[in-house]
């Protein structure tokens, strides 16, 4: 498939067969974290695979619990990634400290969506999860305290007959600008009448009340649509 399919043939699965990933793709897909780029190619971080059944679930439990319970599926999936975080090279925190920003923690989604548009390559279903018992994980792989753990990644085949969902997103008229922040997309209206569109959303955006702007914005007009919360990312 091309890259623009593979990016919406990706999505978030949360139900897994009872099937395991065999060896030769999930070191294709380690590869592919391999080479993703970072800043001054300080590759921070480290890319742990857990496919041990018993310790597999060990670390899946530790995604959730009695009162949190979202991230249960992590059970059924028969791989699940840990990426840790680890010290860029010099010149990088000094960048970072410079221009306050944590360049890290942007290297490190770069290598998880190479992770997961690899797998969805192979055939294979993947979902980030954000929420997780970092202690407890620390403990059953060995990861030094002072190591801190960015994401975990489940990995494996789609359940049978597993929807490919639509996605839910901004359109390009609402998500991306040419030329300046504030003004753009002048061939689809006209500037005067886009930049007042404009003017009539972003105070509602801005409240974060789930109302987007879409393709009529530039008319002043608004669609409102529901963005559930979710840790694992759509």
């Amino acid at each position: 498939m091309t890259f623009s399919e593979l990016a919406k043939h990706r999505q978030s699965v949360r139900s897994y067969q009872d099937r395991p990933v065999e060896a030769d793709k999930v070191r294709a897909i380690v590869e592919s974290v391999r080479v993703a780029p970072s800043a001054s190619n300080s590759q921070p971080w480290t890319l742990i695979i857990v496919d041990d059944p018993p310790l597999k679930d060990k670390v899946a439990r530790a995604t959730f619990s009695s009162t949190i319970s979202f991230n249960q599926f992590s059970l059924g999936a028969p791989v699940i990634a840990v990426l840790t975080i680890e010290k860029p090279r010099v010149i990088t925190q000094i960048g970072g400290w410079i221009k306050t920003r944590e360049f890290p923690l942007i290297d490190i989604g770069i290598a998880a969506e190479h992770f997961c548009l690899q797998a969805a390559d192979l055939g294979l279903g993947t979902c980030m999860v954000g929420w997780f018992d970092e202690k407890a994980i620390k403990e059953l792989l060995s990861i030094p305290r002072s190591t801190r753990i960015a994401l975990l990644i489940t990995l494996g085949y789609a359940a049978e007959g597993y929807p490919l969902r639509p996605k839910v997103r901004k359109d390009t008229v609402a998500m991306s600008r040419y030329n300046t922040y504030r003004q753009s997309h002048p061939d689809v209206f006209g500037r005067k009448e886009y930049t007042q569109g404009l003017s009539q959303t972003c105070r509602t955006c801005r409240r974060g009340n789930g109302v987007a702007p879409h393709a009529d914005a530039g008319r002043g007009a608004l669609q409102k649509e529901s963005f559930p919360f979710l840790v694992g990312r759509n």
